[in-house]
Protein backbone atom coordinates (compact mmCIF):
# COMPACT_ATOMS: atom_id res chain seq x y z
CA UNK A 1 0.00 0.00 0.00
CA UNK A 2 1.50 3.05 -0.77
CA UNK A 3 1.03 6.32 1.07
CA UNK A 4 2.64 10.00 0.58
CA UNK A 5 2.13 13.09 2.58
CA UNK A 6 0.10 15.91 0.87
CA UNK A 7 1.12 18.33 3.60
CA UNK A 8 3.00 18.41 6.98
CA UNK A 9 1.22 16.63 9.57
CA UNK A 10 -0.73 14.19 6.99
CA UNK A 11 -0.51 10.60 5.24
CA UNK A 12 -3.00 10.42 2.29
CA UNK A 13 -3.52 7.09 0.25
CA UNK A 14 -2.76 7.48 -2.96
CA UNK A 15 -5.28 8.58 -5.89
CA UNK A 16 -6.62 11.03 -3.02
CA UNK A 17 -6.65 14.97 -4.96
CA UNK A 18 -6.37 18.22 -3.67
CA UNK A 19 -10.12 18.47 -5.16
CA UNK A 20 -11.18 15.58 -3.00
CA UNK A 21 -10.35 17.50 -0.17
CA UNK A 22 -12.31 20.70 -0.63
CA UNK A 23 -15.06 18.03 -1.94
CA UNK A 24 -15.58 16.92 1.63
CA UNK A 25 -15.76 19.54 4.85
CA UNK A 26 -16.25 17.73 8.38
CA UNK A 27 -19.36 19.14 10.06
CA UNK A 28 -20.24 21.19 12.76
CA UNK A 29 -21.04 18.18 15.10
CA UNK A 30 -17.60 16.99 14.25
CA UNK A 31 -15.37 20.27 14.60
CA UNK A 32 -17.48 20.95 18.21
CA UNK A 33 -16.04 17.76 18.77
CA UNK A 34 -12.50 17.92 17.75
CA UNK A 35 -12.49 21.58 19.95
CA UNK A 36 -13.42 19.74 22.98
CA UNK A 37 -10.48 17.18 22.52
CA UNK A 38 -8.42 20.05 22.15
CA UNK A 39 -9.25 21.88 25.34
CA UNK A 40 -9.05 18.48 27.01
CA UNK A 41 -5.22 17.60 25.61
CA UNK A 42 -4.48 21.41 27.07
CA UNK A 43 -5.12 20.04 30.81
CA UNK A 44 -3.55 16.68 30.10
CA UNK A 45 -0.10 16.52 31.58
CA UNK A 46 1.29 13.17 31.44
CA UNK A 47 1.74 10.59 28.49
CA UNK A 48 -0.16 8.21 28.75
CA UNK A 49 -3.39 10.91 29.72
CA UNK A 50 -2.73 12.23 26.18
CA UNK A 51 -1.97 9.24 24.60
CA UNK A 52 -5.13 7.31 25.88
CA UNK A 53 -7.64 10.37 25.28
CA UNK A 54 -6.08 10.46 22.16
CA UNK A 55 -7.23 7.13 20.77
CA UNK A 56 -10.60 7.00 22.69
CA UNK A 57 -11.68 10.31 21.45
CA UNK A 58 -10.58 10.02 18.12
CA UNK A 59 -12.23 6.89 17.56
CA UNK A 60 -15.39 8.57 18.57
CA UNK A 61 -14.71 11.57 16.31
CA UNK A 62 -14.01 9.21 13.24
CA UNK A 63 -16.69 6.72 13.95
CA UNK A 64 -13.70 4.11 14.05
CA UNK A 65 -13.69 0.51 15.72
CA UNK A 66 -10.11 0.80 16.26
CA UNK A 67 -7.67 2.95 17.04
CA UNK A 68 -4.17 3.17 18.30
CA UNK A 69 -1.38 5.39 18.95
CA UNK A 70 2.77 4.28 18.98
CA UNK A 71 5.66 6.76 20.04
CA UNK A 72 9.80 5.97 19.67
CA UNK A 73 11.46 3.85 21.70
CA UNK A 74 15.26 3.75 23.06
CA UNK A 75 15.94 2.38 19.83
CA UNK A 76 13.97 4.82 17.96
CA UNK A 77 11.26 1.95 16.53
CA UNK A 78 8.02 2.83 16.50
CA UNK A 79 5.37 0.68 19.32
CA UNK A 80 1.92 0.87 20.56
CA UNK A 81 1.84 3.18 23.57
CA UNK A 82 -2.21 3.40 23.68
CA UNK A 83 -4.65 1.26 21.58
CA UNK A 84 -8.88 1.74 21.57
CA UNK A 85 -10.88 -1.51 20.65
CA UNK A 86 -7.79 -3.44 19.91
CA UNK A 87 -6.08 -6.83 22.10
CA UNK A 88 -3.19 -5.69 24.01
CA UNK A 89 -1.86 -9.41 23.26
CA UNK A 90 -2.12 -8.64 19.58
CA UNK A 91 0.03 -5.54 19.40
CA UNK A 92 2.21 -5.71 22.56
CA UNK A 93 5.34 -6.71 20.44
CA UNK A 94 4.75 -5.06 17.78
CA UNK A 95 8.16 -3.06 16.34
CA UNK A 96 8.72 -1.12 13.03
CA UNK A 97 10.35 1.68 11.95
CA UNK A 98 8.28 4.70 10.34
CA UNK A 99 7.69 4.70 6.63
CA UNK A 100 5.62 2.99 3.43
CA UNK A 101 6.09 -0.94 5.39
CA UNK A 102 4.82 0.25 8.91
CA UNK A 103 1.56 1.44 7.62
CA UNK A 104 1.23 -1.85 5.83
CA UNK A 105 2.48 -3.76 8.78
CA UNK A 106 -0.63 -1.98 10.56
CA UNK A 107 -3.36 -2.63 8.15
CA UNK A 108 -2.06 -6.46 8.13
CA UNK A 109 -2.33 -6.13 11.99
CA UNK A 110 -5.88 -4.59 12.08
CA UNK A 111 -7.11 -6.78 9.38
CA UNK A 112 -8.70 -3.49 7.90
CA UNK A 113 -9.35 -2.61 4.02
CA UNK A 114 -7.45 0.57 2.38
CA UNK A 115 -10.47 2.36 2.13
CA UNK A 116 -11.30 2.13 5.79
CA UNK A 117 -7.73 3.35 7.19
CA UNK A 118 -6.01 6.50 8.30
CA UNK A 119 -2.18 6.82 9.20
CA UNK A 120 -1.37 10.07 10.52
CA UNK A 121 2.58 10.95 11.66
CA UNK A 122 2.84 12.95 14.68
CA UNK A 123 5.18 16.48 14.19
CA UNK A 124 6.74 18.35 16.21
CA UNK A 125 9.23 21.16 15.03
CA UNK A 126 9.18 19.15 11.44
CA UNK A 127 10.93 16.14 13.17
CA UNK A 128 7.86 12.94 13.24
CA UNK A 129 7.46 11.84 17.01
CA UNK A 130 4.76 9.40 16.60
CA UNK A 131 1.97 8.37 14.68
CA UNK A 132 -1.81 7.31 15.35
CA UNK A 133 -3.74 5.37 12.88
CA UNK A 134 -7.81 4.25 12.58
CA UNK A 135 -10.17 1.47 11.18
CA UNK A 136 -13.08 3.48 10.92
CA UNK A 137 -16.49 1.29 10.24
CA UNK A 138 -16.69 2.93 6.65
CA UNK A 139 -15.16 3.99 3.93
CA UNK A 140 -12.96 7.45 4.98
CA UNK A 141 -13.68 10.56 3.61
CA UNK A 142 -11.19 13.71 2.90
CA UNK A 143 -12.80 15.11 6.12
CA UNK A 144 -11.98 12.28 7.83
CA UNK A 145 -8.14 13.04 7.09
CA UNK A 146 -8.50 16.32 7.66
CA UNK A 147 -10.24 15.92 11.15
CA UNK A 148 -7.46 13.31 12.20
CA UNK A 149 -4.69 14.95 10.72
CA UNK A 150 -5.87 18.11 12.76
CA UNK A 151 -5.81 15.63 16.11
CA UNK A 152 -2.59 14.54 15.31
CA UNK A 153 -1.29 17.88 15.39
CA UNK A 154 -2.97 18.78 18.51
CA UNK A 155 -1.63 15.15 20.09
CA UNK A 156 1.61 16.15 19.22
CA UNK A 157 1.81 19.09 21.26
CA UNK A 158 0.29 17.29 24.26
CA UNK A 159 2.41 15.03 24.10
CA UNK A 160 5.78 17.06 23.97
CA UNK A 161 4.45 19.16 26.52
CA UNK A 162 3.76 16.24 28.84
CA UNK A 163 7.21 14.86 27.85
CA UNK A 164 8.90 18.52 29.13
CA UNK A 165 6.05 18.55 32.26
CA UNK A 166 8.18 14.88 32.95
CA UNK A 167 11.43 15.63 32.73
CA UNK A 168 10.89 18.90 34.53
CA UNK A 169 9.24 17.18 37.40
CA UNK A 170 11.62 14.54 37.73
CA UNK A 171 14.39 17.33 37.79
CA UNK A 172 12.30 18.66 40.73
CA UNK A 173 12.49 15.45 42.77
CA UNK A 174 16.09 15.26 42.12
CA UNK A 175 16.44 18.32 43.67
CA UNK A 176 13.70 17.82 46.53
CA UNK A 177 15.70 14.35 47.45
CA UNK A 178 19.25 16.41 47.48
CA UNK A 179 17.64 19.09 49.93
CA UNK A 180 15.98 16.53 52.17
CA UNK A 181 19.84 14.38 51.96
CA UNK A 182 21.21 17.67 52.85
CA UNK A 183 18.97 18.62 55.71
CA UNK A 184 18.91 15.36 57.61
CA UNK A 185 22.85 15.14 57.55
CA UNK A 186 22.86 18.79 59.06
CA UNK A 187 20.37 17.42 61.57
CA UNK A 188 22.25 14.59 62.85
CA UNK A 189 25.24 16.78 63.05
CA UNK A 190 24.10 19.33 65.11
CA UNK A 191 21.95 15.98 67.26
CA UNK A 192 25.75 14.91 67.74
CA UNK A 193 26.95 17.98 68.74
CA UNK A 194 24.36 18.87 71.02
CA UNK A 195 24.95 15.57 72.59
CA UNK A 196 29.11 16.28 73.54
CA UNK A 197 27.91 19.78 75.05
CA UNK A 198 27.59 19.60 78.86
CA UNK A 199 24.62 21.35 79.94
CA UNK A 200 23.83 23.44 83.30
CA UNK A 201 21.30 20.75 84.26
CA UNK A 202 24.11 18.16 83.74
CA UNK A 203 26.46 20.36 86.49
CA UNK A 204 23.72 20.86 88.77
CA UNK A 205 22.49 16.80 88.73
CA UNK A 206 26.32 16.35 88.99
CA UNK A 207 27.02 18.48 92.33
CA UNK A 208 23.84 17.02 93.79
CA UNK A 209 25.34 13.56 93.88
CA UNK A 210 28.64 14.91 95.37
CA UNK A 211 26.11 15.95 98.54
Amino acid sequence: VKWRPTRPGCVYSDGLTKDDLKSDEPGFEQLRMLTQISRALTYTTSLDQVTRLTVERGATLLDADTALLMLPDADGLLHVRATHGISEALVRRFRAPMGDELIGRLQGLLDVPTDRFIAVPLVVNGAVTGLIAVATRQATTASDEWLLSALGDQAAIALENARLIGEVRVEMEGRLRASEGATNAKDRALATLAHGIPTPLGAIEGDCGLI
